[in-house]
């Protein structure tokens, strides 16, 4: 009989399952951080980082990474997020610019 090794809860595996960014916003001096899940969806992470700003937007929010505005429809590692990236809240209308 073969005896399976206990995986340790902390496992390697959740490490690389998730990404930890700083998000930007423009009504604000300091960044946040987020940690999500690679596969979490851009327009879920772009909700919560406005949330965690304080802004109400009236149209989802999006996230843009360098020049690029990133597709609220895909996941974060799709539209090419990776450890330790910067991101800008923009859009969505309630106080947040694309500027």
């Amino acid at each position: 009989m073969k005896t399976q090794k206990k995986k340790p809860q902390n496992s390697k595996k959740d490490s690389k399952d998730k990404i930890t960014v700083q998000v930007y916003a423009p009504r604000s001096l300091d960044s946040k951080e987020f940690t999500w899940k690679k596969n979490r969806n851009v327009g879920d992470a772009a909700k919560e980082a406005a949330d965690a700003f304080g802004y109400e937007p009236e149209k989802p929010p999006r996230l843009q990474k360098d020049d690029d505005i990133l597709d609220n429809t895909k996941n974060l590692v799709s539209e090419g997020v990776r450890e330790g990236d910067e991101l800008e809240l923009v859009g969505g209308g309630g106080g947040v610019s694309s500027n």
